[in-house]
């Protein structure tokens, strides 16, 4: 296992990680970028200030001293990303009013007024994207809930979340490479505690959420943290195979300025690894999701979900449907 490696190799290494296999739940998903939220890239922010705060620069800037709301900023960061110049905002008038309008912003304006208040509210945030060269931007609304996140982790009560900001037996942003099936696979851990006396690891991954902590487990199968559960815990054990390997989420939520510790069950995580059928649909684990990639790579098929290929296309509805928490949509 390779334990120190710079991050931008980690991410250069063509392999099958988990947020590759939560694609194939949709296979639509795997033509498409991920467009990183707001709540994403806060969460993003708090991750590396924690576990790789010398990076901190490389990746974020602070927006100047302006607030932008969230339609106006989507506006513009689709704009940017259309844009070929990219040098003022005033000279996207026909790009900003095509994208204001798709975005139904404002619909009852002229398209004068239109692209001129996007142009006065949206102009000082499309200077920073040009000023931040790639890095992702965060603004005034955004800082502060990073800072609220931060004070609630170092401020928490949880034992073992103490432990995970002061223990020399941590490792953070541990990448792993390792392989299953003869498929190649890797793995970026956010901390990893190790005892090797007691041949006991334990996983921690952290969410920041903007919804609330305690309802983190009413979505761990929709928002497929099954997948990333299991896949990280098999990655260290294709390594510890003699050791005790257990996994928790570390759920803050900024908004409700709570920090809650759930751990994960042996059974959870098999759901996570094998899957679990329900009555209308099945919930694919990851292994079942390696084998849904080689076959959509192979037919090119990304119209149906695999389980609903291997059934031929032929599923059940009966009264135990309103029970599901999981979709495929």
């Amino acid at each position: 296992m390779q334990t120190k490696m710079e991050k931008n190799i980690y991410f250069e290494v063509d392999a099958i990680n988990s947020s590759l296999l939560k694609k194939v739940k949709n296979p639509k998903n795997l033509l498409e970028e991920v467009q990183e939220t707001d709540e994403m890239i806060i969460g993003s922010a708090v991750d590396c200030i924690l576990t790789r705060n010398g990076d901190f620069d490389k990746e974020f800037m602070y927006s100047g001293d302006y607030r932008i709301s969230l339609a106006v900023k989507n506006i513009i960061d689709k704009v940017f990303e259309l844009s070929k110049n990219k040098t003022t905002l005033e000279e996207e008038a026909d790009l900003l009013l095509r994208i204001g309008r798709e975005s139904e912003y404002q619909n009852n304006w002229k398209d004068d007024t239109l692209v001129k208040n996007l142009i006065n509210n949206g102009n000082a945030y499309y200077n920073d994207l040009i000023k931040a060269n790639g890095r992702k931007i965060i603004t005034l609304d955004m800082s502060m809930s990073i800072d609220i996140s931060l004070e609630l982790i170092m401020n928490s009560d949880i034992d073992e979340v103490i432990t995970l900001l002061n223990s020399d037996k941590v490792m953070k942003q541990l990448p792993v490479f390792w392989s299953i099936e003869n498929k190649q696979c890797k793995s970026l851990l956010d901390f990893v505690y190790i005892d090797d006396e007691a041949k006991k690891i334990k996983i921690y991954d952290l969410k920041v959420t903007s919804r609330p902590a305690l309802s983190f487990d009413k979505t761990y199968l929709k928002d497929d943290h099954a997948i990333q559960a299991s896949f990280y815990v098999d990655a260290l054990k294709y390594f510890y195979k003699d050791y005790d390997i257990s996994f928790a989420f570390v759920v803050v939520s900024y908004t409700e300025d709570m920090v809650i510790l759930f751990d994960v069950s042996d059974k959870a995580l098999d759901i996570g690894r094998y899957g679990k059928d329900f009555t209308t649909h099945r919930y694919m684990g990851y292994l079942e999701r390696i084998e849904a990639l080689d076959y959509i790579n192979i037919q090119g098929d990304y119209i149906y979900p695999y389980y609903v290929v291997k059934k031929n296309k032929k599923l059940l509805i009966d009264d135990n449907t309103t029970n599901n928490k999981d979709s495929d949509n």
